[in-house]
């Protein structure tokens, strides 16, 4: 099973802080699928920018009461 360890190489995004700073993860996902296309293979990123779409958060996830 892969280990994987969260460091300032794990992230392919512009997230510039992680709550996992240092951990280290058994089982990582190897295939990601957005919307129907692939979006990560092998671990690398083979989908091309722009395909993603923002979710708001909402009250709970942003410190509020739901």
């Amino acid at each position: 099973m892969r280990e994987v360890r969260v460091d300032d190489r794990f992230y392919h995004c512009l997230c510039e802080v992680s709550v996992y700073q240092g951990w280290t993860f058994k089982g990582m996902a190897t295939t990601t699928i957005v919307r129907g296309r692939v979006m990560m293979e092998d671990g690398e990123t083979v989908g091309k920018p722009g395909w993603g779409r923002y979710v708001p958060r909402g009250p709970a996830a942003a410190g509020g009461t739901a």
